[in-house]
């Protein structure tokens, strides 16, 4: 039998938390006035969609998105040849890509760093591009934007 995974809600929140602590939790956030901003919002605009009115307003009082880590890994392409893939892992979610290699196609175009080691997968292991993405990189992007290109690339 499978089992439901689902929210906790405020009387499971206060089960395992004292009073107080759920209270400043609420006092801390803000969270009383957000939600009966969005409600107020919502009865003043008569929305159709209540919920829908209610979300957005909620998301545009929202934290910026931010970096909290990348996470990279070797795997292996389509044509079974390692490459990097990484997790970016967001305040808001996680993305995840993968960088095939291939011939360049311009002067902007990624450097590929291979372990050049012949006994591992004929010298084209990734695990040195996997540790720089890890122990370099993921620590320099935390806290920025993930839509703010031109700061990432600097």
């Amino acid at each position: 039998a499978s089992q439901h995974h689902r929210r906790r809600s405020f009387a499971e929140m206060a089960a395992t938390q004292s009073e107080q602590e759920v209270q400043a939790y609420l006092d801390t956030h803000k969270i009383q006035t957000i939600v009966e901003d969005a409600i107020n919002a919502c009865v003043k605009a008569n929305a159709e969609d209540p919920c829908a009115h209610m979300s957005e307003t909620l998301a545009s009082k929202a934290s910026p998105e931010k970096i909290t880590k990348c996470v990279a890994r070797q795997i292996f392409d389509s044509r079974g040849n390692p490459t990097v893939e990484v997790d970016v892992h967001t305040t808001k979610g996680s993305y995840r890509a993968a960088v095939p290699s291939g011939a360049s196609t311009g002067i902007y175009e990624a450097l590929e760093l291979r372990d050049n080691i012949k006994e591992d997968y004929m010298g084209k292991g990734v695990s040195q591009a996997v540790k720089n993405v890890n122990e370099i990189i993921s620590p320099a992007l935390k806290d920025m934007s993930p839509i703010d290109q031109k700061a990432i690339d600097d």
